[in-house]
């Protein structure tokens, strides 16, 4: 698995057909495995469809999202590093005045 690297501030996964199916592409795969072994779950929304991380390497807060709420499973996930973060998820964590926004 290839770490997030610190010039990164995106990743948009997508799908491809395989045998008249459509199934995660290479960066839907990377990003499902930053989320389950590398980056710590911080909060989530109440939709369920956008989540908050942070990456303990380097400590920038990425927000993961299903942009496609109307397809199924939410459509295809979204990473990207989140500046806007502690606005948005602050009344869905009560530790998040203890995480430090990274300035870029």
């Amino acid at each position: 698995m290839q770490m997030l690297k610190p010039n990164e501030t995106v990743l948009i996964g997508g799908s491809e057909p395989v045998d008249g199916r459509f199934v995660a592409d290479e960066t839907s795969q990377r990003i499902a495995a930053l989320v389950e072994n590398v980056l710590t779950k911080i909060a989530d929304l109440e939709d369920r469809w956008s989540t908050l991380h942070k990456d303990p390497s380097d400590g920038r807060l990425w927000q993961l999202a299903y942009e496609n709420s109307g397809q199924h499973g939410g459509g295809m996930p979204t990473l990207k590093v989140s500046i806007q973060a502690k606005l948005k998820y602050s009344s869905t964590c009560q530790q998040f005045s203890e995480i430090k926004i990274a300035r870029f």
